[in-house]
């Protein structure tokens, strides 16, 4: 489940981030995939567990 997802820009046209906050790890062939798209130009992929 998507928890949070927030897309933002520098300025009108530009390139946007967006991150997207889950409920659980995203599996790796998911980042793969994300990692292959064209227009895609970076994937980062943090798992933060609660307790640390």
């Amino acid at each position: 489940n998507v928890a949070t997802m927030q897309v933002f820009r520098h300025k009108r046209g530009g390139l946007a981030v967006m991150v997207v906050e889950t409920d659980q790890s995203i599996p790796e062939n998911v980042v793969a995939e994300l990692k292959m798209k064209e227009d895609i130009l970076e994937v980062i992929s943090l798992n933060l567990e609660e307790g640390r």
